[in-house]
């Protein structure tokens, strides 16, 4: 595969990224734009409140099913470990910035989950359990998506994946973070509204 056909992958999975969900399901359904009420966030945790259960498993299942859509072109064009990574990276630069929406997006966390899900079914598994049980103790999807984003790397290193793909995955990890920081803020002065 030449040099542009791998810039051409890694800007196509960009593009892919910019789809929201959040925003599509809600105009799709009638309700109020995910952007104009509670957190202003473009995600499925957002559009529970705006639009509904329904709306926001539209949200879930089309932000995560964009990733995998990405990553599985890429393996299926037998890409290089480095180069898939990258679309997973791009698909959720997409998702944070898109192209179609003023680039202003969504946290990531369900676009994450579809990078992983493409990378490597079983720790993708574990980790939709470990978040249901984090979710579930701590009543927060925020404190839910960023402690299992963080812990992803670890799997995916458990499960021998190789080093570039443990640390795109983990800098993937780290721009959640930062995209949650008044998730955090508000964690911390116990203002964070619970998920149910």
């Amino acid at each position: 595969m030449s040099l542009i056909e791998q810039i051409f992958i890694v800007f196509a999975a960009y593009f892919i990224g910019s789809i929201s969900f959040a925003i599509l399901s809600s105009r799709l359904l009638g309700f109020t734009d995910p952007r104009k009420v509670g957190s202003g966030n473009p995600g499925a945790t957002n559009v529970v409140r705006a639009g509904g259960w329904i709306a926001a498993a539209l949200t879930f299942v089309g932000d995560t099913a964009k990733a995998v859509l990405t990553i599985s072109y890429a393996n299926s064009v037998a890409a290089s470990d480095l180069l898939v990574a990258l679309v997973g990276l791009a698909t959720l630069v997409g998702h944070f910035y898109p192209v179609y929406h003023s680039f202003k997006g969504g946290k990531g966390v369900a676009t994450y989950l579809g990078v992983l899900i493409g990378l490597h079914p079983i720790v993708a598994l574990a980790w939709v359990g470990g978040w249901v049980t984090i979710a579930g103790l701590s009543r927060h999807s925020s404190v839910a998506g960023m402690s299992m984003c963080l812990l992803a790397p670890i799997l995916l290193w458990w499960q021998s994946m190789s080093p570039v793909t443990i640390v795109v995955v983990a800098l993937m990890a780290t721009l959640i973070i930062v995209r949650h920081r008044q998730n955090i803020k508000n964690l911390l002065s116990r203002k964070e509204e619970p998920l149910f």
